[in-house]
């Protein structure tokens, strides 16, 4: 039995062993194909990443000299308002060189003028005041392009007074603020704002006009106007502009009418007193004023306000008839002036005889507008 036994296992051991073997070489050979399939699939999916690099770098080839062109145009473009600023810049040299010439010649006519009427004992210059006798308050009353209105004193009386500020006290804005002062003293009118005087000694000069209560801007910012208010205060501001075009013995343009230049009074009624007082209108603001005979070389104030002539040198009073049916259509809808929606806020005025009336001031050819006589005529007609 034992040695049966040894037999059977002596021919079972080679079997098992042989079954082992396979077991081992099978284990081997799916290992290896295992591998070999993700080496396969790694491959492949560099291949794959490879590829889509390739096409980027494809799409990066093909898209510079799309970034060359485009910066090209920018560098083209960048050129082109370089050379547009220098060329303003010239012109603009080249202006106040004019204008420093027209001053001077001014100023030399002037002092002529003041030699002439000295050797006749006379004075040209009654209007000029001392600058001790102005009193200058803290009281900011509004500012323009280059000056600062203050509230002061002069001779017991409240008054405006208008100044250069530090930061802008150019030579040209002084040549500017003097020919203002020029203006205002050749004009009295009850619809201007009345002129008292100025300094003209060392420093800067002071303008000193009466004291107004609000502007005409102000009030339409608190409230709409009643059709009588806009008829009247129009109305004083077109009395104004017809004194200034029809003056002797050289007529003047106001060139900057807008609301912030109408300044408001209140005529308190003879009988029911300050509650029934009504707004009138000043014109205040001789910055771009010029004579008529003058050449125009500067464009006139605010750009909302003016004419499609405004930037040629062919100006007449019909520029201030423009801004004038601008201002009388923001007195009805309260609205700023836009340019880019000039009729359509004209649209919205709800008077249409006045709607038509602006629409004659606001012409393109200068030569179809009303002048200002015919424009009183017409305002009379509403009240």
């Amino acid at each position: 039995r034992d040695l049966f036994q040894n037999l059977t296992d002596l021919l079972v051991q080679p079997q098992e062993k042989e079954r082992k073997e396979a077991n081992l070489s099978m284990v081997k050979e799916n290992r290896s194909r295992r591998t070999s399939r993700s080496m396969r699939a790694s491959r492949q999916t560099r291949e794959q990443e490879l590829d889509n690099w390739w096409e980027k770098m494809d799409e990066v080839t093909q898209q510079f000299p799309n970034f060359q062109n485009q910066l090209q145009r920018k560098d083209n473009e960048v050129r082109r308002q370089k050379a547009s600023v220098e060329t303003q810049l010239r012109q603009m040299e080249q202006q106040q060189l004019r204008e420093r010439d027209q001053v001077e010649a001014q100023n030399q006519r002037l002092r002529e003028m003041e030699r002439q009427l000295a050797q006749r004992g006379e004075s040209s210059f009654d209007w000029i005041i001392s600058r001790n006798e102005v009193q200058v308050t803290n009281k900011r009353l509004g500012s323009g392009g280059w000056g600062t209105v203050y509230e002061g004193r002069y001779c017991g009386c409240d008054v405006a007074v208008k100044q250069i500020h530090e930061d802008f006290a150019s030579a040209h804005r002084l040549k500017m603020f003097q020919r203002e002062i020029d203006m205002a003293s050749k004009c009295r009118h009850p619809c201007l704002l009345q002129f008292i005087g100025a300094t003209i000694d060392e420093g800067f000069p002071l303008l000193v006009t009466e004291l107004m209560e609000t502007s005409l801007r102000r009030l339409l910012g608190e409230r709409p106007l009643s059709t009588g208010e806009v008829s009247i205060i129009s109305l004083d501001v077109a009395r104004a502009l017809n004194y200034l075009h029809q003056k002797r013995p050289v007529p003047m343009i106001h060139r900057d009418i807008s609301s912030a230049n109408v300044l408001l009074w209140r005529k308190a009624g003879r009988e029911t007193g300050i509650h029934e007082a009504q707004w009138r209108g000043k014109v205040s603001d001789y910055g771009t004023a010029k004579f008529v005979e003058q050449v125009m070389t500067q464009i006139p104030g605010c750009l909302a306000y003016s004419a499609p002539e405004a930037r040629t040198t062919t100006q007449t009073a019909k520029i201030d008839v423009y801004s004038f049916g601008i201002l009388l259509c923001e007195m009805c809808i309260r609205e700023d002036p836009e340019p880019d929606r000039r009729d359509e806020q004209v649209d919205k005025m709800s008077n249409q005889a006045l709607q038509e009336f602006v629409r004659q001031c606001l012409q393109t050819n200068p030569d179809d507008r009303p002048d200002m006589t015919e424009i009183i005529h017409k305002l009379e007609q509403f009240q």
